[in-house]
């Protein structure tokens, strides 16, 4: 699981406001989900050659299991996507359960 003090980070960055939240990618036209917001964090977010959309080592949507184990991911997704919840509310969701 995450290391304590990148917890913080991204639970900090979540709060931050300098976020806009976007829906189905990771990030997409300057809008990120909390899993963009992490790789951001990390510096593990490259530029798409086309479409503007971000990935993590050529992958859309999915972090690498050994930054974010999957299950957890899908969590995240659904309060994101589904849910709508907003990423101060997903903030305090990782807090309470990771």
């Amino acid at each position: 699981m995450l290391k304590q003090e990148v917890k913080e980070r991204w639970v900090a960055a979540l709060r931050s406001g300098q976020y806009k939240q976007g829906r189905e990618d990771l990030c997409a036209h300057n809008c990120y989900c909390p899993m963009g917001v992490l790789a951001e964090q990390l510096g593990i977010l490259e530029k798409a050659a086309s479409g503007g959309y971000s990935t993590v080592h050529g992958k859309v949507d999915w972090l690498p299991e050994d930054i974010l184990p999957i299950e957890v991911q899908e969590t995240l997704i659904s309060l994101n996507d589904e849910q709508q919840k907003s990423l101060s509310e997903i903030a305090d969701y990782i807090e309470r359960n990771y």
